[in-house]
C-alpha cells in the first residue's frame, strides 16, 4: 500500500491544470475518469476529502479500481461504472470534472441529468471539440465562466473552463459583450482568456490564422466550383475573421 501523493509525472499537463482549479476541501466527481489518475491525485494530496471516479468503460473502471486500491484510497475514492451522470444524485459531489471527450457528448451528459448538473457548486470542463458550443451551452443554461486556461499537450491545444451557477457569489459580472459578433468571438476563443490578454491564446491565434490560410489556399488550388468547397471556404473566412478579431482584442 502506498500513502504518499500520486507522482506528478503520471498527470498530463491538462490534468495538472484541472487539478489546480479544484478548490481545497470540495468533494469532486470525475466523469470519464479513465484510469483515475486525477481522483487519486486529488485524494492523496488531501485537496479533496472524497472523489467519485466514474467511467462508461468496464476496462477503465477495472484499471481505476486497481490503481485506487494500490494507493490505499478506497475510503476516499469511489470507482463506479456509469454512463455520464446517470445514477448520480444532487449533493453527491460539490465540483464536477469532465475532460477527454468531445463537446457534443459533454453537452448531452449535462443536459440528460439537468437536475444533477444544477446541483454542482462548480464545473471544470475541457472539451476536445466544439469548445464554443460548450461555452454557449453554459451561457444559455445559467452558468458563468470564472476561470479559463489554454494548455498545449502533445502538439494539441486544450481549452479548460471553470463555471459556476449564476446565483453563486463568484458570478458577479456579465463577461459577454452585447454585440453578437464580439460575443461569437468570445464564445469561440474564451471570454476570460481574452479579458486576461492571455499570451498562450495569442500564440494559439497566430498558429490558427496560419492553419486557416493554408486550408483556404488548398481550396483555391482545388476545384473551387464545387459547392462543398465554396461553403467550406466561406466557413474558413469567417473563422479567420474571428481569429483576427480575437488577436486584435489581445493587443488593445
Amino acid at each position: 500500500m502506498k500513502t504518499d501523493v500520486w507522482p506528478d509525472e503520471n498527470l498530463s499537463v491538462r490534468l495538472k491544470t484541472i487539478a489546480g482549479m479544484v478548490p481545497d476541501g470540495m468533494r469532486a466527481a470525475d466523469i470519464g475518469t479513465d484510469h483515475a489518475y486525477l481522483p487519486i491525485t486529488l485524494a492523496s494530496s488531501g485537496k479533496c476529502p472524497y472523489v467519485i471516479a466514474s467511467d462508461i468503460s468496464p476496462d477503465a473502471v477495472r484499471k481505476a479500481r486497481e490503481h485506487v486500491d494500490a494507493w490505499g484510497l478506497d475510503q476516499k475514492v469511489s470507482v463506479l461504472l456509469r454512463d455520464g451522470l446517470q445514477g448520480y444524485q444532487p449533493g453527491d459531489a460539490d465540483v464536477l470534472i469532465m475532460s477527454g471527450m468531445g463537446g457534443p457528448l459533454m453537452i448531452r451528459i449535462l443536459s440528460d441529468a439537468a437536475h444533477v448538473t444544477r446541483s454542482f457548486q462548480e464545473m471544470i470542463l475541457s472539451p476536445q471539440s466544439e469548445v464554443a458550443s460548450a461555452r454557449r451551452w453554459l451561457f444559455m443554461h445559467g452558468f458563468k465562466l470564472v476561470n479559463e486556461a489554454l494548455v498545449k499537450e502533445k502538439r494539441h491545444d486544450y481549452f479548460i473552463m471553470k463555471a459556476v451557477p449564476l446565483n453563486s457569489p463568484d458570478a458577479k459580472d456579465d463577461i459577454y459583450d452585447q454585440d453578437e459578433i464580439k460575443k461569437r468571438v468570445q464564445l469561440r476563443y474564451g471570454p476570460r482568456l481574452l479579458l486576461d490578454h492571455s499570451p498562450v491564446l495569442k500564440e494559439f491565434l497566430d498558429w490558427e490564422i496560419q492553419r486557416i490560410d493554408r486550408a483556404i489556399q488548398a481550396i483555391d488550388t482545388a476545384d473551387r466550383g464545387r459547392q462543398e468547397h465554396a461553403v467550406r471556404r466561406q466557413e474558413l473566412e469567417e473563422e479567420r475573421k474571428d481569429a483576427c478579431s480575437a488577436l486584435m482584442w489581445l493587443t488593445i
